[in-house]
């Protein structure tokens, strides 16, 4: 589990509930993707042995500051909507999470010029409880199926962008069709870190935390 450095430390419960799951039969390589530049953070494992909890000791670490080329990241500070459903035909769980920089009009897309609205439309494996439904961590990539467990549906994950004001025009779109989403759980609180790839090649990064209550449709 990442998290940043000044943040409540969880505990090795903690981190084997809601942190990305490993295989520790064979070397793992985990990814921290969309951290902020020029912010410490730590970096922690746990494992469970024989009804033990075992804490690994914390890494720490810093990132480097932006440079000219470099993609910024997009802060998603709004939760526009979320969703959860199994009528897809391997009946696996589907989770739609609309986040967005900025003000959402009624059109259901960004209001102010420069601003983002991504919809994610990822997929798992169908929840047990599916009216108190929560996504699984990990991380997700482009699915080349239909509902694909662990994927995003390229057709429907899309990056919405405000470039003027102008009513008919002034929002373009673009399929996601390549890059990570990397999800992680605390109870309700998701943090949601993207390094994505448009359909014209175009990077996107961005990042979002905070509650997400799925609505059951």
């Amino acid at each position: 589990m990442c998290y940043k450095k000044g943040e409540t430390a969880p505990t090795a419960e903690d981190i084997l509930n809601e942190g990305i799951p490993a295989d520790n039969s064979e070397t793992s390589i985990q990814r921290a993707i969309a951290l902020e530049a020029e912010t410490c953070y730590i970096i922690q494992a746990a494992v469970v042995s024989q009804g033990r909890y075992l804490l690994s000791e914390a890494l720490e670490m810093k990132t480097q500051p932006v440079y000219e080329n470099d993609v910024p990241v997009v802060k998603l500070k709004l939760l526009e909507k979320a969703s959860y459903r199994t009528d897809n035909e391997p009946g696996n769980g589907n989770y739609v999470i609309r986040l967005a920089s900025g003000e959402i009009g009624k059109d259901d897309l960004p209001t102010n010029i420069g601003d983002y609205l991504v919809r994610l439309d990822l997929y798992n494996v169908a929840d047990s409880d599916p009216w108190n439904a929560t996504l699984p961590a990990g991380e997700y990539h482009a699915g080349e199926e239909t509902a694909q467990i662990g994927c995003w549906d390229v057709e429907t994950t899309n990056v919405f962008t405000r470039i003027s004001s102008d009513p008919a025009n002034g929002v373009v779109y673009s399929y996601v069709t390549g890059g990570t989403v990397l999800v992680q759980r605390k109870g309700d609180t998701y943090t949601i870190d993207m390094d994505i790839v448009m359909e014209d090649g175009e990077p996107f990064r961005g990042h979002f935390k905070g509650d997400i209550i799925f609505e059951k449709i």
